[in-house]
């Protein structure tokens, strides 16, 4: 249900506009929901008896609003014969699938989830000679590379800008 969802062109555009060429989120009832139970789970941790201070700031709701507009994204083929062939993501309980190799519309905040380092160690042996002959010797080597390479196909100048420091940060 949450899948066909995600992926529903109707379900996006009953839930964005246009504001000064910006696209926003609409506050619809299932927002102001989620919205509400993040409040009162916040207002479970008190302090001295009094309800922890919150403020929820324009700048806030603008990220939130932010990471919620729709971009396509592409991940790339992988030589690996043993790599994943759909990589699924779940943020917050939403659930969105990225098949490799083909074009997925999806909140930021989905393919913000893409963003993982993978790291391969390796312990390549060589032959050294050593006091009583030749000995096998072991190094280390270690390559980082991100996980599941991708590519924006479309999103807003501030989108891609956004992505290419979100990338650079990984790495």
């Amino acid at each position: 249900m949450a899948k066909d969802r995600l992926q529903s062109d109707d379900h996006a555009k009953d839930n964005v506009e246009m504001v000064d060429g910006e696209t926003k989120v609409k506050e619809t009832s299932e927002t102001v929901d989620i919205v509400a139970k993040f409040l009162e789970y916040i207002d479970k941790d008190k302090k001295d008896g009094k309800p922890k201070e919150r403020v929820l700031s324009e700048k806030y709701l603008e990220e939130l609003a932010f990471m919620a507009e729709y971009v396509e994204v592409r991940v790339h083929e992988s030589p690996d014969e043993f790599a994943e062939l759909v990589i699924p993501v779940f943020v917050n309980g939403i659930p969105c699938v990225f098949p490799r190799g083909t074009t997925v519309r999806c909140p930021r905040f989905l393919a913000n989830a893409l963003i993982v380092r993978g790291d391969v160690v390796t312990t390549p042996s060589v032959m050294v000679e050593g006091p009583d002959g030749m000995e096998k010797s072991y190094g280390i080597k270690k390559r980082s590379s991100h996980k599941y390479p991708f590519e924006v196909i479309k999103d807003t100048p501030k989108g891609r800008e956004w992505f290419r420091k979100r990338l650079s940060e990984v790495d």
